[in-house]
């Protein structure tokens, strides 16, 4: 079982069929990160970004992250999953797929951290 964390919808395609829609649960998990600037190239600011800890909000109010669960799988951010390196029960959406005016519709399946 999917659990959407996202706070939008997540369309997941295989080839070109819609194959699973998942709605948002209403629990939201973001990554706390800080920037810092490592210098200028033409005008442009440079920066390193170092993630600290995943937080989650369920209808505004924090409350922990969950443990793994048997047979469910969590769909958060990339930065999220990237953030908890040995999860393997984390996914984030696969590339992009667009519709005809290239506007985003869904992801090509999901991501696993390796």
């Amino acid at each position: 079982m999917f659990i959407n964390m996202t706070p939008h919808e997540i369309n997941i395609y295989d080839q070109s069929n819609l194959v699973l829609t998942v709605p948002p649960s209403g629990a939201v998990a973001r990554v706390d990160s800080v920037n810092l600037t490592r210098g200028w190239i033409e005008g442009v600011s440079v920066y390193t970004t170092t993630y600290g800890a995943v937080t989650v909000t369920i209808n505004g109010k924090p409350s922990p992250f969950p443990e793994a669960m048997f047979q469910t799988y969590l769909i958060v951010s990339a930065m999220v999953r990237q953030a908890l390196p040995t999860r393997g029960d984390l996914f984030s959406p696969g590339e992009l797929v667009r519709n005809e005016s290239g506007q985003p519709i869904g992801c090509q399946g999901l991501v696993v951290n390796g």
